[in-house]
């Protein structure tokens, strides 16, 4: 071989393409790594099978996204009422509102399970973003500063579950002014309205909604009660939608046979909840609780 002999070595551990070239002219150098596409991240829990009227809250919530600037909203109710079937139900409807993605968490917080830490939220929501695990820090503070230069410039929905405490709350909040922040919570939360959050309180059902939810739930075996009788039944439950899904749920066939004009059968019993005493405490209306 003639002329001067040049050796190509490489040192260390290589992962990657690599170039190995004698001489190099160029102005710019542009070396293409791997393309991963990460999909867009579409996290909300499935909806529920039976619908029914939440018009005059989903209205409120349409309201609020008309707003300029980002939307913040914590859902508060006690246990079973909905809470997050309407925000499930709400995200759904404005899908194209956020192109970028919907995040969500369940912070276990009367689950009798301890909740994920804020590292590890942040941490898989960033991995679903597209940061490479190798990329994320491990300090919280740092994944926060992080999650939130991410998040600056996207239209991304966040949904936070089954909160306690406006702590939990504040490092999940995206930096942008085009996201939605949806929390349920039992409380309403109220330190979380100095970072923009409004407050929506639900209720218990009225009458003729539980008896609507009632005709969804049960399948043509199950139906012959008849109108009277699912009135009754949705009476008893009070209207809360969890006493009216698991009476649903578990209501016997009644026989043809029992139904006359003159002696109409009695209506099966509602669950028996053995409500906690939030119930009695934390109920937007207590006559919805009795």
């Amino acid at each position: 071989m003639s002329g001067a002999q040049h050796v190509n070595s490489i040192a260390g551990t290589v992962v990657g393409p690599v170039v190995q070239a004698h001489t190099v002219t160029a102005e710019t150098i542009v070396l293409h790594a791997h393309d991963r596409r990460m999909p867009v991240p579409r996290r909300l829990p499935p909806p529920a099978r039976t619908q029914v009227d939440r018009a005059e809250e989903l209205d409120r919530l349409d309201r609020l996204l008309a707003a300029a600037g980002a939307t913040r909203v914590v859902v508060a109710g006690l246990g079973g009422v909905g809470k997050i079937g309407l925000a499930v139900r709400w995200l759904d409807r404005h899908h194209d509102r956020h192109p970028d993605g919907v995040l969500h968490v369940d912070l276990n917080g009367w689950s009798g399970h301890p909740p994920p830490t804020t590292g590890q939220v942040l941490a898989g929501w960033l991995r679903a973003l597209g940061v490479a695990a190798d990329d994320l820090p491990a300090d919280v503070a740092e994944l926060t500063a992080l999650y939130r230069t991410v998040t600056s410039d996207k239209a991304l929905a966040v949904l936070i579950d089954d909160t306690r405490s406006a702590d939990q709350v504040q490092p999940l909040v995206s930096a942008t002014a085009r996201g939605t922040t949806l929390v349920t919570s039992r409380h309403r939360l109220a330190g979380l309205a100095v970072v923009g959050f409004r407050t929506l309180d639900l209720d218990c059902f009225p009458a003729a909604t539980g008896v609507a939810l009632l005709a969804g739930l049960l399948d043509e075996n199950r139906r012959p009660i008849g109108h009277e009788l699912l009135r009754a039944l949705a009476d008893r439950c009070h209207g809360h939608p969890l006493a009216l899904t698991i009476a649903g749920a578990t209501s016997p066939r009644i026989p043809d046979a029992t139904r006359t004009p003159d002696h109409p059968p009695e209506p099966p019993p509602p669950p028996r909840l053995h409500p906690p005493p939030w119930i009695r405490t934390s109920c937007p209306s207590e006559e919805c609780c009795r």
